[in-house]
Formats: C-alpha cells, structure tokens, sequence
C-alpha cells in the first residue's frame, strides 16, 4: 500500500533589521505542508513552542512572526495524518549590520491513518458511551450511511440499554436513547443485545431483561419519533414469557417485521427459540418453534435472512454429559426454514459434530453471501489454550473452507487467544472478519478481509497493536461496512485503566 506523508518545510526568513547580538534577531517563520504527491494540505496545525498555533491556508502555507534567535521545538498535525511532535529547530545567524542569516530548511514527514476515529474522541477516554461501565457493542449501517451503534451500560446505576447515531458530524441519541434509562428504562437489568435495521433505515433492538424477576426477551424498535414496544414486547413476560431466556438474536424480514431467536431453559434444557412479530402478535415460525426441549445445551444462536425472506439460526451446540469438564464438546449446528419445516442445510449440519467438525466450538456468528447462501464463523479451539477463528461457508453443494479458514489456525492464525468473531460482506462481495486477539497481558482488535484468493490485513489491522492499537484491554467486536464500501468496527475498551467505553473506528484508505 503506497504511504503518504506530511512534509513539513520550514523557510526561515529573517526579516526584521537585527542587532549586533543574536538576540537581536527576530524572523518571520513561513513554510508549506504538503504531502508526498506535493498536493497542499488545508487546515494542518503548526506549533512552535511558545507560540500560538496556526493554521495553514489553502495553499497549505502557515506563518509564524517574530521568533527571536533560539532553539524552539515544532510540531504539526493534520486530520488522517500521525502527529509530528518533539523536532528541533535552531536559528542561526551572522551580523552584516542590518541583517540576520535565514535558517536551513527542516523537513518533518508524518505518516497517513488509515484507522480513523469517527467524530473526535470516539477512541480514547469513555469512547462514545460517556457511561461509567459499558459492553456488549452492536453496529449497524443504514442506506444513508447512519452509523448506528447500541450497547447495554450503566450510567444511571442501573444496566439499561444504549445507542447513538453518527448523523455525520456528531453522534447523537433518538429519543433519550444515550442518557437516563436509555432504550430500556426500566428497574431490571437489561443486557445481551442485538440491533438491526429496517429497509427505512430505523433500529430496532432485542435484549435480555429480569425486570419481571425473570430473565425475559424484551424488544424495541424506532419508528422515527420514538421507541415502541410491539404487542407488549418490552414489559412482563416479553415476547419470551418463559422466564428463562438469554442471548436473543434479531433479523428484520422481507416485510419488515423482526424476527428473534434465543436460547431458552424452560424445558430444563437449553434450546434455541423462534419467534417473529406477524404486524399483529408474535408467532413460532413453525409450530414447537418456541417450546419443547431436546437432549442437548445449545446456546449462541446467529439469525440470518436468506434471499427468500426465510430465517437461518445457527448455534453452539453441546452434548448433556455426565462429567465435567465440558471442554472438547462443542460443535456449530445451522437449521433453515423451507416455509413449511425447520431443516438441515446439509446432512449432519445440525446433527453429530455439525458443521464445525472440530475439537470445541463455540461463538458462531452468521451472515448470508451473494448468492444467499450462509456463511458461518466461529472461536475454535484445535489445541489446548490456542484458540483461533474458523470459517465455513456453503456453497449449494458442501460446507467449504476459504484459504484455510477452517483448519490448523484458521483465519487469525496468531496461535495466541482469538476469540468473538464478527462477519460482514463489503461491497466487493468478500468476507471482512473482526475479532478479539488476546497477546500476553495485552488485548486488541483484529480484522482482515477476503480478497478472492487470500485473507488479507487492511494497513496492519491483524499484526502489532491491530485497529484498537492501545494500551489498554480491547474486546468485544462487531464490524459493518459505510456507505463507502469500507469497515467500520466498534469494540469495547477499558479506557482510563478502570471505565469500559464503546469505541469505534473507520478505514479510510490512502488512494
């Protein structure tokens, strides 16, 4: 990838009539910021110690007026560019009576960010959440090019439910959705969520909530002037009513009505539950589909929508044993609706080993490709306390790895702690994965995207310190593309060393 940088030139003309001492001397600093195609850069801040920033013009020329003889330290920043800091620029000078020796010229190169912030401070400090405590960050972008984002913190002593709009220049909240009891509002503790968005681009958002004294499956959605429940769905017993319920997973279907799949214990066994808002009340999507058990804890689940308007829940899958431990037991099992059943994609792929076929798998997370066919990725644990990310994806025949993704170390192939996977399809067509990657005591954010023959970073996001690229512990990712065809990843931070933030970053390429 071809690097730009600032070149940061310095010409010192001395224009004031010196002394016959040095510090007599005063010169008038001017210079030009450009990058390395010579194009001028508008807006960079030059800093001369002691002085008062300025700011370069159209042109990409600052001056800075009467600077005695000295040494002085220089700095200059620009938006997208690393800030240049700690140069030292000496004045020289020889006495002809009215005139002082101009300063060689001093170059100063700044290298070009392709991880942007979105909105200043939207990585550093408390992020964009502002609260004292904040997880689980979910991310969606509408056709506008809305930047939605909603997490579950506690800023008002309570877990409530959050979420903030990127409106292109702030982020902003809907409807007291970013303050008090957020989303939620209520007396219980409301976590584990998860956001979609409607073809008008309005969110809707499902989550686990015990106001009732039970854990129930609550859901919202914004109908552009305020947050509605839909048949009673955010109040008792939800749209779950078993009491039992957890880790919910939301879609938005052909018409526009959501559709939420969790994991459910009211049988005495985890099971993953079905149900979707007709315009009317909520149903089972095929009958048992929210009721019954079955002989195995499954937990996890990830909804997709296929091409005809069907639901696909994929999910962890792990065998009732006698004895612990449970390591070694886990497979992805994937189940579709035909419009009349719920059944396998393939033979076995929600039976036996699944679809994963490996040593212990868990965390599946499902979109559908081009083609409409699913695409499902997960943390894997091929050998003992390595953990990598897998992928698999079907392509109408048999469930097919790409460039290795689904043996040895998989995609992240750091042979470290990788771990909660996040899939996305750009506009291209190709896969674009985030993840967690745990490096000794350190913790960061890592992606790399598909490009047709290869897994590939996007300028060093899976080696180093990767998009989060900090000291503190990064976690929890979730990617989605703009509206530029680029990703955008929000994770969870603990910033300051003691409040967990939502950040979140861009990819803005150096073309």
């Amino acid at each position: 990838m071809k690097k730009q940088y600032l070149l940061l030139t310095l010409i010192l003309l001395f224009l004031s009539i010196g002394a016959f001492s040095p510090f007599g001397c005063k010169t008038t600093i001017t210079g030009k910021i450009t990058d390395s195609d010579t194009d001028s850069i508008e807006g960079a801040i030059v800093t001369l110690e002691g002085y008062k920033p300025v700011t370069t013009n159209s042109e990409g020329i600052y001056t800075i007026e009467d600077v005695p003889y000295g040494t002085y330290i220089i700095s200059v920043s620009s938006t997208g560019y690393v800030t240049k800091s700690s140069e030292t620029i000496t004045t020289s000078y020889f006495e002809t009576g009215i005139t002082c020796k101009d300063t060689d010229g001093v170059n100063i190169q700044l290298g070009y960010i392709c991880w942007r912030e979105i909105g200043e401070g939207s990585a550093s400090g408390n992020g964009i959440s502002d609260s004292s405590y904040s997880e689980d960050p979910s991310i969606e972008i509408n056709s506008s090019g809305n930047i939605i984002v909603a997490w579950d913190g506690k800023l008002s002593g309570n877990y409530d439910i959050y979420l903030k709009r990127w409106n292109g220049s702030a982020w902003e909240e809907l409807d007291g959705s970013a303050t008090g009891g957020g989303i939620s509002n209520n007396s219980g503790r409301s976590q584990n969520l998860s956001l979609a968005i409607d073809d008008s681009g309005y969110p809707a958002v499902a989550w686990e909530d015990n106001t009732s004294g039970d854990n129930e499956i609550y859901i919202k959605r914004w109908n552009g002037s305020a947050w509605e429940e839909l048949g009673g769905s955010a109040t008792g017993g939800g749209i779950s009513n078993k009491g039992v319920s957890s880790d919910p997973t939301l879609a938005i279907n052909s018409q526009g009505n959501p559709i939420v799949a969790w994991s459910d214990y009211s049988s005495g066994q985890n099971e993953i539950y079905v149900k979707q808002w007709n315009g009317t009340t909520w149903e089972e999507i095929g009958t048992g589909s929210a009721s019954g058990g079955g002989t195995c804890v499954s937990t996890n689940p990830s909804l997709a929508i296929d091409t005809s308007g069907n639901p696909i829940v994929t999910w962890e899958n792990t065998p009732v044993l006698l004895e612990e431990p449970y390591f070694g037991t886990g497979n992805i099992y994937i189940k579709k609706w035909n419009g009349s059943n719920w059944i396998e994609i393939s033979s076995g792929s929600a039976t036996g080993e699944g679809i994963s076929n490996s040593r212990d798998s868990t965390y599946p997370s499902l979109i559908t490709n081009n083609t409409g066919n699913p695409v499902v990725v997960w943390k894997d644990t091929p050998y003992s306390f390595i953990s990598n990310v897998y992928l698999k994806q079907w392509n109408g025949t048999t469930w097919e790895e790409l460039g290795g993704s689904a043996t040895e170390y998989g995609i992240s192939d750091t042979r470290k702690h990788s771990y909660r996977p996040s899939i996305v399809l750009n506009d291209s067509n190709n896969l674009v994965l985030a993840w967690g990657e745990s490096l000794n005591d350190d913790s960061e954010i890592y992606l790399k995207q598909w490009n047709g023959s290869s897994w590939e970073e996007l300028d060093s996001s899976a080696s180093g310190g990767g998009i989060s690229n900090n000291s503190t512990q990064s976690s929890t990712p979730a990617v989605a593309i703009n509206i530029s065809g680029y990703p955008v990843v929000v994770w969870v931070d603990l910033s300051n060393y003691s409040n967990n933030g939502i950040y979140i970053k861009q990819y803005v390429p150096n073309e």
